[in-house]
């Protein structure tokens, strides 16, 4: 697992955690809102109240959108995807951050940012910012857990063909007939508001 917190005096802060699942092939990153600013300690607390839904979301990528993310992480190339989820919509969008403080704004990190909308337009916002090196950090991980995902597959993959194989043999050891002398085999046949610089890279 791969962990974020971005937690801002102005109590406005997201943390975030990304892990992978071999056996459902996919990657998840779930989102926390900030709930809390302790002034003396310069930190601050997230949510992971079940029973608040509007400061927990968790978005599930498959390998095609691992890839995106993956190729947004070496090219620049924005990423947009949404997902359909019983009564709620996820717009999701990874983008370079642009310093609009500067004369000519200057790419600072990676921005993600989701917009979740459910029945009543009731509409749910998470936004965090990425620096240069915690996008390194992503990358390599997705990287990482791709790999690692490609690589179960191969070995189920194999495992199953391997006891096909064994299944195959035992029908031709039991279910084969005598022709001539000879045995004939069978045939068998898956974002709160007001952010600015500091606020996303605390």
């Amino acid at each position: 697992m791969l962990s974020f917190y971005k937690a801002t005096p102005k109590n406005n802060g997201t943390a975030c955690s990304i892990y992978a699942s071999l056996k459902e092939e996919t990657a998840y990153l779930s989102l926390f809102k900030q709930v809390s600013w302790d002034p003396t300690s310069n930190s601050g607390s997230f949510s992971d109240d079940k029973n608040k839904p509007e400061f927990k979301t968790v978005i599930k990528f498959d390998t095609n959108e691992i890839a995106l993310i993956l190729d947004f992480l070496d090219t620049g190339r924005p990423v947009d995807i949404t997902h359909q989820i019983l009564n709620q919509t996820q717009f999701i969008k990874f983008e370079p951050y642009l310093d609009s403080k500067q004369d000519k704004p200057i790419q600072i990190g990676y921005l993600f940012s989701v917009i979740i909308t459910k029945p009543a337009k009731q509409t749910i916002k998470f936004k965090i910012g990425f620096r240069f090196h915690e996008g390194r950090l992503i990358k390599e991980f997705l990287t990482v857990s791709l790999r690692a995902i490609f690589r179960n597959k191969l070995q189920v993959s194999h495992s199953e063909s391997n006891d096909q194989d064994d299944e195959n043999i035992k029908l031709e050891l039991f279910e084969s007939e005598p022709v001539s002398g000879k045995n004939v085999d069978p045939e068998i046949d898956g974002l709160t508001e007001d952010y600015d610089e500091t606020d996303l890279f605390s």
